[in-house]
C-alpha cells in the first residue's frame, strides 16, 4: 500500500452496534472486516450514507449518499461494499453505474455478486435445505407460513424458492396467503403477522427469511396467546448473538457473519484474480422449533461447573439431609452472573433442562422433590432479575436523562462558537474515542468543494485555512485519517448539507450510532437560521440608514422603513423565543414566563402550577417509526398541549427533546388536574399510533403536577423540582398517568 491510503468500507446505516462493533448482520460482518484489517495492520475509513436509490424515488435520507461522491479512490487502497444492503434497491447495471467512479479501485463486495466484481458469497441453499428437512422429516410439521425479506433481495429470493421447492418435493401444500413479507425488517414482520393472526391460526411453524424477523413473529405470537414452540415453532436465517439468548433459543442457519468479513480483506488485498468465494451455512438446532437439546448444549459455562450444579441438584433431590446443596450452588451462579453483566435468561432454560435431564435419572416418586427443589432456583432466579433490572434501569434512566438534557442544550445555541463548546462537551460525554468536526465553506444542497475544520479532539490545532472536501481532512492531518480507523458521515437536514463528522467508535451503551449525526445536524441548521435572521436584521438596519441620510426629508418613506425594521425585529424575538421544531414556546421563553409569574404571585398569594409532562417511549417510538415521523409526533404533542392553554397567561412550552411544560398562574391543584385531564383527553383524541410503546397501543404522557403559594425567599426552581419529582414518579409507577405534589399531599391519577 502507498503511504497515505487506506481501505474504504461502504455501509448504509450506522446502528448502536457499530458503537462497539458487535450484533446485528451488518455489524457482524463489519466486525470480522474490522479485525482482520487490525491484524494486517491496514487502516480504513468507512463511509456511513444510506441505501442507494434511484433517481426517480424520493427518499429523505437521498442527501446521506451524497458523502458517497466525496470518496477520492486516488487516496485509497481499495474498496468493500456491503452490496445488499447499499444496493438494495438498484439493479445490476444501475449499482455498477454508482461503482464506476471509483474504478479502477480494487472493489470487493459481500452478499450480493456484481458483474465483474470479486465477490464474498454465502451459499443460502444447502443450510435452508437442511432446514426444511429437519422441519418435514425430523419434526413432521406439514403446515407453514413463510416470512419473507425484501422482495428484490438475491438471498430473500433463494430462500424462498429452496422453501417452495421442499414443500413441493414432500407433496406438501403450498399456499400463497400463507407467504408474508417483513422486508428482514423486526417491527414489519411483527405487524404482518399479527395482521395475519386475525385471520387464520391453521399453521404449525412460521419460517423466517432472517433471525431479526423472527423476533418480531415471536412477539407477535406471544401477544396473541400463543407459546412458542409449544403451540408453534418458529425458525428463522443468520444465526446474529441474539439468535442464542432469546427465549426460546432460536433454531437459525448460521452464516458465518465474520468470516465473511474477513475473506472479503483477504479477496481485496490477495484475490490474485478470483471473482468469487463461498462460505457454507449450518443448520443451528435449538428450542424454538420444538427440538430439546441433551445436558452438553445447556449453557457455556465450564464443564466441572455444570456437572457439579447438576450433580448437587440430584443429591438434593435424593438426599434431604443435602437441602441447601443445590439452593447455595444456583445462588453463586446467579450473583457471578450478575456481576459478569451477563444475561439472566438463559438460566430459566437451564432450570428446564435440568430438569428434564434429572427425570432421566430419578424415579417417578422422586419427580415432587425434583419440581419444589427447582421452583426454588426458579425464586431465586426471578429475585436476582428483580434487582438486576432495576438497577440497569436506575443507570439507564440516568443517562438518558443526562442525555436529553444535552441534547436541549445542543439545541438552544444561536451562536456557532458556543455551539461549538457545546459539541465538545456532547461527544466528549459520548465516549467518542476521537472526532472531527468538518464544515463546509458553503451550505448548500450540494457538498462544498471546500471546507474547514471546526472541532477536533486530538492535539492538531483548529486551522481557519480550507481544504478539499474530497480530502476529508486537511493535510497535516492525513497522518491521522490513514494511521487510524474512522467513520464519516454527512451532516445535513432536508436538503441542505453543513459538512462531515469523522469519529472513532463510541462506548456509551444503548446508543443508536446514527443520534450524534442526527443532533449535530439539527443544531447546525438551528445556528444557521438564526444567523441568517440576524443578518436579515443587520441588512434591514442599513437600509433604514441609508434611506434616512438620502431621505431625511420624505417622512413617509422613513416611516415605511422604520416599521420594516420594526417587523424584522419583532420576527427574531418570536424566533428567539419559539421552538423551531413544534412551533410553541421555548425553554427560553418559558424560564422567562416562570420568573414573572413568580414574582406577580409573591404580590399576591395566589397558587402557581406547573405540569411537566414526557412523552412514553419516545426513543423507541424514533426507533420504529423514523425521526421525521417522530419530529411530526411532537408537533402534534405540542399543538395538544398548547390547545389546554386556558388564556393568555397560561404558557406551552417545549421544556427540551419529548419533554413539555404549562404554566398555570392563579390555579389551584384541582384546577392543575382538571388541565391534565383534558391533555389525557386531547391525546386520547389523537390516537397516534405507537407500537413499541409498553403501556398504550397510542402515544400517552405521563405528567408531574406541582402547586405552589410562591413565598419570599424562594425561587421558582422549588415549583420546577417538585413538578420534576412528580413527573419521575409518574414514570417510575409505570408511565401514561399523572403524579401530583403539592405542599402537603402527593397523589397518582392512571
Amino acid at each position: 500500500m502507498e503511504p497515505h491510503q487506506s481501505i474504504a468500507i461502504l455501509l448504509d446505516y450506522l446502528g448502536a452496534e457499530m458503537g462497539t462493533y458487535i450484533g446485528g448482520y451488518q455489524g457482524s460482518i463489519f466486525s470480522g472486516i474490522r479485525k482482520e484489517l487490525a491484524r494486517r495492520g491496514v487502516p480504513w475509513v468507512t463511509y456511513v450514507g444510506h441505501a442507494v436509490h434511484d433517481v426517480n424515488q424520493n427518499s429523505a435520507y437521498r442527501k446521506a449518499n451524497d458523502l458517497y461522491r466525496l470518496i477520492d479512490p486516488s487516496r485509497h487502497a481499495g474498496m468493500i461494499v456491503l452490496t445488499p444492503a447499499i444496493g438494495t434497491h438498484l439493479s445490476d447495471a444501475e449499482f455498477l453505474d454508482f461503482l464506476e467512479p471509483y474504478h479502477p479501485l480494487p472493489i470487493v463486495g459481500i452478499g450480493r455478486k456484481l458483474p465483474g466484481i470479486p465477490t464474498v458469497l454465502v451459499d443460502n441453499t444447502l443450510g435452508m435445505q437442511d432446514l426444511m428437512e429437519h422441519l418435514i422429516v425430523t419434526r413432521h410439521f406439514r403446515r407453514f407460513v413463510f416470512m419473507r425479506g425484501i422482495a428484490q433481495h438475491h438471498d430473500a429470493q433463494v430462500r424462498e424458492q429452496v422453501f417452495r421447492a421442499a414443500l413441493k418435493r414432500h407433496s406438501l401444500d403450498i399456499l400463497e396467503e400463507h407467504f408474508l413479507t417483513g422486508d428482514f425488517h423486526s417491527a414489519r414482520a411483527y405487524t404482518a403477522m399479527r395482521e395475519f393472526l386475525l385471520q387464520r391460526r391453521d399453521f404449525e411453524v412460521v419460517v423466517c427469511a432472517n433471525d431479526e424477523m423472527a423476533f418480531g413473529v415471536m412477539q407477535a405470537l406471544q401477544d396473541h396467546g400463543l407459546r412458542v414452540p409449544t403451540q408453534v415453532a418458529v425458525v428463522g436465517f443468520d444465526d446474529i448473538a441474539e439468535a442464542q439468548v432469546r427465549i426460546p433459543p432460536l433454531t437459525t442457519i448460521r452464516q458465518p457473519l465474520q468470516e465473511l468479513g474477513v475473506e472479503a480483506v483477504n479477496l481485496l488485498l490477495e484475490g490474485q484474480g478470483r471473482e468469487e468465494v463461498f462460505l457454507g451455512s449450518q443448520l443451528v438446532v435449538r428450542q424454538s422449533c420444538g427440538t430439546l437439546p441433551g445436558l452438553e448444549d445447556m449453557s457455556t459455562l465450564p464443564l466441572t461447573r455444570e456437572n457439579r450444579l447438576y450433580q448437587s441438584l440430584l443429591d438434593t433431590v435424593r438426599q434431604p439431609e443435602c437441602k441447601g446443596g443445590f439452593t447455595a450452588h444456583w445462588y453463586e451462579l446467579l450473583l457471578e452472573t450478575v456481576n459478569l453483566g451477563d444475561p439472566l435468561d438463559p438460566l430459566q432454560q437451564q432450570l428446564m433442562e435440568l430438569q428434564l435431564q434429572a427425570q432421566q435419572n430419578l424415579s417417578p416418586a422422586l419427580w415432587p422433590e425434583l419440581t419444589r427443589t427447582l421452583l426454588e432456583g426458579h425464586r431465586l432466579l426471578y429475585e436476582i432479575q428483580k434487582v438486576a433490572q432495576s438497577r440497569s434501569y436506575f443507570s439507564y434512566t440516568m443517562t438518558m436523562i443526562h442525555q436529553m438534557r444535552l441534547d436541549a442544550e445542543l439545541l438552544s445555541y444561536q451562536d456557532l462558537p458556543s455551539l461549538l463548546g457545546g459539541l465538545k462537551r456532547y461527544l466528549d460525554w459520548l465516549e467518542v474515542e476521537r472526532y472531527v468536526l468538518v464544515l463546509y465553506d458553503t451550505f448548500g444542497p450540494e457538498p462544498s468543494a471546500t471546507a474547514h475544520v471546526a472541532l477536533c479532539s486530538e492535539a492538531h490545532p483548529t486551522e481557519p485555512s480550507s481544504f478539499p472536501t474530497r480530502q476529508l481532512v486537511p493535510d497535516s492531518m492525513q497522518d491521522t485519517l490513514h494511521q487510524d480507523t474512522w467513520f464519516a458521515m454527512p451532516l445535513f437536514i432536508n436538503d441542505e448539507h453543513y459538512g462531515l463528522l469523522l469519529t472513532g467508535k463510541h462506548t456509551k451503551f444503548n446508543l443508536d450510532g446514527d443520534m450524534p449525526r442526527y443532533l449535530i445536524s439539527r443544531a447546525l441548521s438551528q445556528v444557521v437560521k438564526v444567523q441568517a435572521q440576524s443578518r436579515y436584521t443587520e441588512s434591514l438596519e442599513q437600509q433604514v440608514k441609508e434611506r434616512t441620510h438620502e431621505l431625511q426629508q420624505e417622512v413617509k418613506e422613513r416611516t415605511r422603513a422604520e416599521k420594516a425594521l420594526r417587523v424584522a425585529n419583532q420576527e427574531l424575538q418570536r424566533s428567539v423565543l419559539l421552538d423551531g421544531l413544534t412551533g410553541i414556546f421555548n425553554r427560553t421563553a418559558f424560564n422567562d414566563h416562570l420568573k414573572r409569574m413568580w414574582k406577580s404571585h409573591l404580590d399576591s398569594s395566589q397558587p402557581l402550577s406547573l405540569i411537566l409532562c414526557d412523552v412514553d417511549f419516545f426513543k423507541k417510538y424514533n426507533d420504529l417509526y423514523g425521526h421525521l415521523q417522530g419530529d411530526s409526533c411532537l408537533k402534534q404533542v405540542a399543538k395538544a398541549i398548547e390547545r389546554c392553554a386556558r388564556n393568555r397567561e397560561d404558557m406551552a412550552a417545549r421544556y427540551g427533546g419529548e419533554e413539555f411544560a404549562l404554566i398555570l398562574p392563579e390555579t389551584d391543584l384541582a384546577g392543575g388536574m382538571r388541565v391534565a385531564e383534558r391533555l389525557q383527553q386531547e391525546l386520547n383524541a389523537l390516537a397516534l399510533p405507537h407500537a413499541a410503546s409498553e403501556v398504550s397501543s397510542q402515544i400517552t404522557v405521563s405528567m408531574g403536577l406541582a402547586n405552589l403559594i410562591p413565598e419570599h425567599g424562594t425561587s421558582p426552581n422549588l415549583l420546577i423540582q417538585q413538578a420534576d419529582l412528580a413527573l419521575y414518579e409518574a414514570k417510575h409507577l409505570g408511565r401514561n398517568r399523572v403524579v401530583h405534589r403539592s405542599s402537603e399531599t402527593q397523589e397518582i391519577m392512571n
